[in-house]
């Protein structure tokens, strides 16, 4: 087994335990029928984002070398990256329609682009391609304005914004521009 199978189990584990979780809490909010737009929003871009995630995450299948640093940064990285679905469905939680961990959540998305930006720049692929930093600090800089601005209309465009840009990222700019 190699550094890289070994740990590609665990960080998979992580994500894994993501999508359980993201599935478990939206099945419950769905049975109760409290399954809100600005949720339901953030559980397709949550649910893109692992996949997207954990597919991104075999670019690292060629490294040879591993330091204790890089696989910390990743399993912190997968951590944050768990502690998203979490915070969109809080264990032990009644259904309810309304998020009332969105800050929480809009932090989680803040920390997951400097994580996220911290292992690509790691992997040396932080300018490729050329408009990856862009891509991740608008989401920052969308998840800060979400934090300050309390309007939930304001709050529903931009759930419906984040699960829009990724599921567009994922299935066609990834497939035509990279």
């Amino acid at each position: 087994m190699t550094t890289f199978e070994f740990i590609s189990v665990f960080i998979s584990i992580i994500f894994g335990l993501s999508l359980a979780h993201l599935l478990t809490g939206a099945m419950h909010n769905l049975f109760h029928r409290k399954l809100g737009f600005e949720r339901g929003a953030y559980l397709l871009f949550l649910t893109v984002l692992v996949l997207a995630q954990w597919w991104t995450f075999f670019r690292w299948r060629n490294v040879e070398v591993w330091s204790f640093d890089a696989f910390s940064l990743l399993v912190i990285w997968a951590l944050n990256i768990f502690a998203m679905p979490v915070a969109l469905y809080p264990p032990g939680e009644e259904a309810h329609d309304t998020l009332t961990h969105r800050r929480t959540l809009l932090i989680l998305m803040i920390a997951m682009c400097v994580f996220d930006a911290a292992q690509t720049a790691l992997l040396g692929d932080l300018f490729k391609p050329w408009y990856y930093l862009l891509f991740v600090g608008h989401y920052a800089a969308l998840a800060t304005l979400a934090i300050l601005i309390q309007n939930s209309r304001f709050h529903k465009v931009v759930a419906a914004y984040f699960a829009f840009s990724i599921v567009t990222w994922a299935f066609l700019v990834r497939r035509f521009l990279t």
